[in-house]
């Protein structure tokens, strides 16, 4: 699992966060909800309207040079909740 987020998003929260003057730590800023790779390419091909079939892959069928989480999704705790990134992602592609 993990967060999407859309840099236009998440550079404008920095931007808050930077005149807002918030206290030093550290902040995790990403979109609302998560979703598998799956599922986030399934709804690119969705909301693209592309002629495309998403097939889900096990994990243990991908070639990965590093090791992943199975769940490595950041959450927003310290500031204002940020739009789903389904809604984010409709926004980019069009």
């Amino acid at each position: 699992m993990a967060a999407p987020t859309y840099v236009k998003d998440l550079a404008k929260a920095v931007r808050a966060l930077i005149d807002g003057k918030k206290p030093y730590g550290v902040y995790h800023i990403v979109n609302a909800g998560y979703a598998t790779w799956y599922q986030f390419a399934a709804k690119v091909v969705e909301l693209a309207k592309l002629n495309a079939t998403v097939t889900a892959v096990a994990r243990r069928e991908m070639p990965l040079i590093a090791p992943r989480p199975r769940y490595g999704m950041l959450i927003n705790t310290k500031l204002p909740s940020l739009r789903s990134w389904e809604e984010a992602l409709s926004e980019y592609l069009k």
